[in-house]
């Protein structure tokens, strides 16, 4: 189910303190207050929040309960809220915010990063040093 696990380039205009990945992952979710689950797929993901492919058309401000598989066998549970949606290709995209993430939910998400794209988290973490000095 996870497929080809990359950091994604950025410009100056898109800096976050959280990198994002681009990973086409399940996620599982409900809008606050619905019992319906439904469906989705990451395009991207950070600890602070991901980007998602989705059936159902979305509005800012709703909020979620999202499960996100990492892997087949790894998932996590986060709160999430719609910053953003928008159309793509024909695709439905949304962009969401995590809140109220523990610590430990934001370490499986890095882990499982470091662990499929080492090269591109030491980039990003070590971005602008410079190990001669």
């Amino acid at each position: 189910m996870t497929e080809n696990l990359q950091q994604k380039p950025q410009d100056s205009s898109d800096e976050r303190y959280f990198p994002r990945w681009e990973v086409k992952n399940r996620v599982l979710f409900q809008l606050e207050n619905d019992l319906e689950t439904i469906q989705a797929q990451t395009r991207d993901i950070s600890c602070a929040g991901a980007r998602l492919s989705i059936q159902k058309k979305l509005s800012p401000h709703q909020k979620l309960k999202l499960v996100i598989f990492l892997a087949n066998d790894t998932y996590v549970s986060v709160n999430g809220s719609v910053v953003w949606e928008k159309t793509v290709k024909g695709e439905d995209l949304i962009g969401v915010h995590f809140f109220n993430t523990s610590t430990h939910i934001q370490d499986l998400i890095l882990k499982h990063a470091f662990e499929l794209n080492k090269e591109g988290m030491m980039q990003h973490l070590f971005k602008g040093w410079d190990s001669k000095k």
